[in-house]
């Protein structure tokens, strides 16, 4: 994406997510080892994607200009709890990227294994 459209895009947010993604970029300019951890919720078309799409674009930029950054360690998780929104930023559901069966509910729903943990771990390190 040029920038020309980024900034474009940018100047489309409201506020409260201009805020909120401000806030993460200067974080992440601050302490690049920092992990950040994004709950974006709300009703439908409240432009959540949008959102987590400037989000990433803006880590991505704000990575590319740091030369001194090992690009290829850096890493994102991207979950969705919809199929739909997965597709739209290119990640996973929750259920899948956590390995959690179809038919767990909260009620039956129980602590991960050390094993289990050791596995996942190990998946996203490798990414």
């Amino acid at each position: 994406m040029d920038e020309s459209k980024y900034q474009s895009m940018l100047r489309q947010l409201n506020e409260e997510k201009k805020l909120i993604f401000d806030n993460i970029m200067y974080r992440k300019q601050m302490y690049h080892n920092i992990q950040i951890h994004i709950f974006l919720t709300g009703g439908v078309g409240t432009n959540k994607t949008f959102t987590l799409k400037l989000i990433i674009q803006g880590l991505l930029w704000l990575y590319n200009k740091d030369l001194s950054l090992n690009l290829t360690k850096i890493k994102a998780l991207l979950m969705t709890s919809t199929s739909k929104t997965t597709f739209n930023i290119d990640g996973q559901t929750i259920q899948l990227a956590l390995n959690i069966p179809i038919q767990q509910t909260l009620t039956n729903l129980s602590n991960l294994s050390l094993d289990f943990k050791n596995r996942l771990t190990f998946q996203y390190e490798q990414l």
